[in-house]
């Protein structure tokens, strides 16, 4: 995964001049998520890809946005893989509020281990232009991580571009 290659320094042949690499990203903030079953949307189900799957709560943790996060996922499922968006709200420790919207995709890397799927995806935020956090407002992230059915957690470290949002 994403995070393993970029403990690993890449993990490939250093990019040749004008590449960009892993290495041109940095984490932003971990993130830990827990399917509710009882829990209503948190995000409106109109102009989304997909069916609702359901809601949950977690915890956004990195040095410069950290808060608990409320959350909505829409999929489109497929056999092998699907489309996910999931979407929700960071209530900052210091009581912002962040919207964030994630597109990407999921899969199951073992056949094996049907409950453990593979998910990635693009991530835009959205914030009032005076808060603390309007520089959210002006980067794309990525998040790399992993669900597992079986206990409806979710786990993603979330990255940006190196120099993004300094």
């Amino acid at each position: 995964m994403l995070a393993a290659l970029l403990a690993a320094g890449g993990g490939a042949p250093s990019p040749a001049a004008g590449e960009r690499s892993v290495r041109d990203l940095r984490l932003l903030f971990e993130l830990s998520l827990q399917y509710r079953p009882d829990m209503p949307p948190v995000v409106a189900g109109e102009g989304r890809k997909g069916r609702l799957l359901g809601s949950g709560d977690g915890r956004a943790a990195g040095a410069r946005l950290r808060g608990n996060v409320r959350w909505s996922i829409f999929e489109v499922t497929g056999s092998e893989r699907c489309e996910v968006e999931l979407a929700g709200v960071i209530q900052t420790d210091d009581g912002a509020r962040v919207e964030f919207e994630a597109r990407g995709y999921g899969l199951v890397p073992d056949p094996r281990q049907p409950n453990h799927w593979q998910m990635n995806a693009a991530v835009r935020f959205s914030t009032a232009a005076g808060s603390p956090y309007a520089w959210t407002n002006s980067i794309l992230a990525v998040w790399s991580g992993s669900f597992d059915m079986a206990t409806g957690r979710h786990v993603y470290g979330v990255y940006v571009p190196r120099g993004a949002g300094d």
